[in-house]
């Protein structure tokens, strides 16, 4: 039991940290470069009784439209045509990865609140 209540909030912690430096090693290891895309559709994922969404983001590179589906979902639909910062592979630009930040600083603090309650109860 203790290796599970320490473990899930250290694996939420290590989660966002890993989404943040996984964008930041692409952004600078010199095979990535950085475009703006554009919120055009959503995937729609049903779980149970509720429904959660995927933005799908066009981007535009060399004049060839791609399309990336985040990997997050949410139960909250982005807005169309809002504006989102990609990282595309120079070498394959169907190959690209967001920043999602919201998603891993949000796994960051619930993983660091769930550990002090942890320490603090425990």
């Amino acid at each position: 039991m203790r290796i599970l209540l320490y473990g899930l909030p250290i694996f939420f912690i290590a989660y966002g940290l890993y989404r943040i430096l996984k964008y930041y090693i692409k952004k600078f290891t010199g095979n990535y470069q950085e475009v703006t895309g554009t919120i055009v559709d959503y995937k729609t994922r049903q779980h149970n009784d509720s429904t959660t969404y995927s933005s799908i983001i066009e981007y535009e590179v060399n004049g060839y439209l791609y399309r990336y589906v985040e990997n997050s979902s949410s139960n909250i639909k982005k807005r169309l045509g809002k504006k989102i910062k990609l990282l595309y592979n120079i070498n394959n630009p169907v190959d690209s990865v967001s920043l999602e930040l919201s998603t891993s600083l949000i796994a960051i603090f619930a993983g660091i609140f769930f550990l002090i309650m942890v320490i603090i109860y425990y």
